[in-house]
């Protein structure tokens, strides 16, 4: 199933896959972000990922079948990555042993709230890290609302941690759904 064609809007395919941009990997950061916010500061649905890719011919050379191609891979394993708030909640209550929980947000958000049995680790590309959860069955990463902690779970499974899993929505979402006395930023 393709969730993505060549008339779909550049927002849509933003909003309902955050991780989009990774697949337009021949491009910085420094030339995909003006590229982006140029393409949608014109009226929403306005932009489609074709008209996006040859908008950018000149500066990326995105070829629109390999960018649809690889956005509706991405797209099914992004669904993939993901665990569900309410999965968490029961494996911290049965298994809590079992499981490694990783905080990759920043100091102050960590000490501001946090998931019981976490870790925080910012660095989740450091050596120690892939190493202890290769040893774990079940590896949780979390961050305030699912993007960070998306892009370190697909970082360590290509770093062989195949169970590595990103919390969907973040603390956010936990707190919403299971704990609404945990303070919310």
């Amino acid at each position: 199933m393709s969730k993505f064609n060549a008339s779909t809007p550049l927002e849509t395919a933003l909003r309902i896959f955050p991780a989009f941009p990774r697949i337009l990997s021949s491009a910085t950061e420094d030339q995909l972000v003006p590229l982006l916010e140029q393409a949608l500061e014109r009226p929403p649905q306005a932009t489609t990922i074709e008209e996006f890719c040859k908008q950018t011919k000149g500066t990326l050379n995105l070829d629109l079948d390999t960018v649809l191609d690889e956005a509706n891979r991405g797209y099914l394993a992004w669904l993939e990555i993901e665990i569900h708030p309410s999965k968490l909640a029961e494996l911290m209550e049965s298994d809590p042993n079992e499981l490694l929980l990783i905080d990759v947000r920043e100091t102050w958000e960590h000490a501001l709230v946090s998931l019981p049995f976490s870790v925080r680790m910012q660095d989740f590309k450091s050596e120690d890290l892939i190493a202890t959860a290769s040893r774990k069955p079940i590896v949780i990463l979390y961050c305030h609302h699912g993007v960070r902690s998306l892009y370190a779970a697909a970082f360590l499974q290509e770093q062989g941690v195949p169970h590595a899993l990103s919390l969907q929505g973040g603390i956010d979402a936990y707190a919403l759904a299971h704990a609404p006395s945990m303070p919310r930023y």
